[in-house]
Parts: structure tokens; C-alpha cells; sequence
């Protein structure tokens, strides 16, 4: 049986989809996990992996972000979930395959560890091992030692990094959000949201909130309610705001960075970092482009920094494309 493993491309999604659903008894979760991964900045696009046998996507495993915390200092894992193969394919040595080739491209990643919770008789054959027995701690899942498990992927990690570990937002459902339209009472969020959408890439230094007194920034929520004006807000089980998307007119003599037309909007979102992973930008997203249909809108433009690589990823499955560049950010507009 030739079996080939590679990368996951974006034609496969739903035969990944597929494979996921046959494999857990017909149900969702685990695809949906999956979703959630790639819309987060968890997502390592090199270790979602699929076999394919004869042209056929048959298996598929996901290693992603996660972390291990120790005090202030947190340490980048890589956590394997989920892993499938075809019903009919199944005890083939498919499923082993995915897993050691992940495992594989891990360690060159530079990954320390890789962690999992599994059946305790088929990945300790695969290298794995109890994590408690290593003094690490899982604190969000209520499961016995034998199924907590680690794989260390450069020599000497299990010694020097210790800690507790935990799994990114993603692994956990967005089912206790909602998501409404944004009201007046709103506008001082939508200032919070307007500072959080400012990417900073990582050890980067942070902007000041004086920041949002500048006309370039300011005009995206300073009068807010005027004609056009279309905004949601996604919320939590306590009905705190935790995100937003706003989409706003502007004209050639007072544009937008995403400016491309007069009669296209300019969309803008950001979720509470402590937010991201739960599927929250997706959600904001169908609301905002089923209104946007209502009112016969025809395309939608925004601004991204090409660095923020998980929120382009997220606005390129909603069908944005690159039109142009504005200072050391991109221009893409969709269609509705």
C-alpha cells in the first residue's frame, strides 16, 4: 500500500473534514477542532498532515501550539490532536506513520516537547510517555496519568522545561459566546477594540493609547452611528464584550487604509487576546457579511499587517485577495 504524507493544502479541508467524521462515529467535534486551530495563532501549517492513498486523503493529524508555564515563563509545545484515519484503513500503520513524520518535523521546528492525551497502549509504542511520572501538570482536563503523555523531541528538554502544561483556547468550543449588533453603549468598547486590533509582532514594542487620538486611527470610531455604520459584538456566558467587527464607509478625501471605493466598506476586527482561538472571528464575520448581503452590498475591503499571519489566514477563507499595499500593510477586498 503506497502511502504518501504531506502538508494539508487548502483544496483538502474537506476531505479532512470527512476523514475526521468517519473516524470519531459520525460527529463534528473533532473537525471543529481543527477549524478553530487554523483560524488560531496556534496553528502550524507544517504539522497539519494528511496520508493519501491514490489520490485520496485517508488519515490526517494535527500538531499545533501549545504551552508550558512555569511562573512568568511560558515554553512553546507542540500538542497532537486530534489524529484519524479512514474507518476502512484503519490498523494499517497509517495512523503510526502520521504521527512519527509530525513528531519528526517538530523536532526540526525546534519544538521541545510534544504532548497529548491518548489511549495509554498505542502511543507509548509511538515514544510517548506518562507526563505526571516527569513532573508535569494538566490542570484543564480531569484524566488519569496513564493518558497524559509527553514526547521529548530535543535532548534534555524534559529537564529544562517543567511546569504546568495547557492546551491553547482553540481546544475549547465557542458554544458560551453570542454575538449581537453593536448599540451606542457600545462605542467605548469599540475604542478598546480599535487599540487591541494594533498588531504588534511578538517581543515588538507596544503602542501608547495616546495613539488613538490620531485623525488615521480616531475616524475609524469617532462619530459612530453615522449612515453605513455596521457593527457586532461577540460576548461571553457573563455578557462581558470580549471582541468586535464594525464596518464603515469613507471617501477618496478621507480614506481608510483599506480604502479601495467609496461604496465599499471598510471592515475592522479584534478579539481580547484571552479570547482568541474560540472561533470568535469566524462567528463576527458570518454576521458581518449577512447583514452586509441584506443591504445588497456588493464588497468589502480591510487593512492587514501580512505578518498577523493568523487573522490573513482567516480573512482569506472568507474570500479575500490582495489588491494593493498601504505603508507596511495589505489592502484585500472580498466579495459579499
Amino acid at each position: 500500500m503506497q502511502i504518501s504524507i504531506r502538508p494539508e493544502k487548502a483544496g483538502d479541508r474537506e476531505a479532512i473534514r470527512n476523514v475526521n467524521f468517519a473516524a470519531f462515529g459520525n460527529r463534528n467535534d473533532e473537525a471543529d477542532l481543527i477549524d478553530r486551530i487554523r483560524e488560531s495563532e496556534s496553528f502550524v501549517p507544517e504539522l497539519s498532515l494528511v496520508a493519501v492513498l491514490q489520490q485520496e486523503i485517508v488519515g490526517h493529524v494535527m500538531l499545533s501550539k501549545a504551552a508550558v508555564y512555569n511562573g512568568k515563563t511560558k515554553h512553546t509545545v507542540i500538542a497532537l490532536a486530534p489524529l484519524a484515519v479512514q474507518p476502512e484503513y484503519q490498523k494499517q500503520g497509517i495512523g503510526k506513520r502520521l504521527v512519527q513524520e509530525g513528531l519528526k518535523l517538530g523536532k526540526e521546528l525546534g519544538f521541545p516537547l510534544g504532548f497529548l492525551i491518548g489511549h495509554p497502549d498505542y502511543y507509548p509504542k509511538l515514544g510517548f510517555k506518562p507526563a505526571r511520572s516527569f513532573g508535569y501538570e494538566l490542570k484543564q482536563y480531569n484524566v488519569p496519568d496513564e493518558v497524559f503523555m509527553v514526547s521529548e523531541l530535543q535532548d534534555g528538554a524534559l529537564d529544562s522545561v517543567q511546569g504546568e502544561f495547557m492546551y491553547p483556547n482553540a481546544f475549547f468550543s465557542d458554544t458560551t459566546f453570542a454575538v449581537r449588533p453593536a448599540t451606542d453603549e457600545d462605542v467605548p468598547f469599540l475604542w478598546d477594540m480599535l487599540f487591541e486590533s494594533l498588531y504588534t509582532p511578538e517581543g515588538g514594542e507596544p503602542f501608547s493609547r495616546d495613539i488613538l487620538k490620531e485623525p488615521f486611527l480616531a475616524k475609524y470610531v469617532e462619530g459612530w452611528g453615522r449612515p453605513g455604520d455596521i457593527g457586532y459584538i461577540a460576548v461571553n456566558e457573563k455578557g462581558q464584550s470580549v471582541g468586535s467587527i464594525t464596518a464603515r464607509l469613507f471617501d477618496a478625501a478621507n480614506k481608510g487604509f483599506g480604502y479601495v471605493a467609496d461604496d465599499v466598506p471598510e471592515l475592522g476586527m479584534a478579539i481580547h487576546r484571552e479570547y482568541r482561538g474560540y472561533g470568535l472571528g469566524k462567528r463576527l464575520m458570518n454576521a458581518l457579511f449577512h447583514r452586509l448581503k441584506e443591504l445588497g452590498v456588493k464588497r468589502v475591503s480591510l487593512s492587514v499587517d501580512p505578518n498577523n499571519t493568523a487573522a490573513v489566514r482567516l480573512y482569506e477563507r472568507f474570500g479575500f485577495v490582495e489588491v494593493g499595499v498601504v505603508g507596511t500593510s495589505i489592502t484585500m477586498v472580498a466579495p459579499v
